[in-house]
């Protein structure tokens, strides 16, 4: 599964991910307040958000 960070401010850019591994790694290593949407990537294209996630809630809760 691929997923794709979006973030805001000056940066306005995204970051794709392979796994969701590599994601948790990479949202433990961000600047808080940052982040704009984490958005999981499907083989179609489709992409849907994964902000509202367990796992993502928890990352971001500590690094907050």
């Amino acid at each position: 599964m691929r997923y794709r960070i979006d973030f805001f401010g000056d940066q306005h850019k995204s970051i794709v991910l392979n796994s969701r591994e590599e994601l948790i790694g990479r949202l433990k290593s961000i600047r808080p307040n940052t982040i704009g949407d984490v958005r999981k990537i499907y083989s179609n294209g489709i992409s849907d958000s994964v902000m509202d996630h367990d796992y993502v809630k928890r990352i971001m809760s500590r690094i907050i």
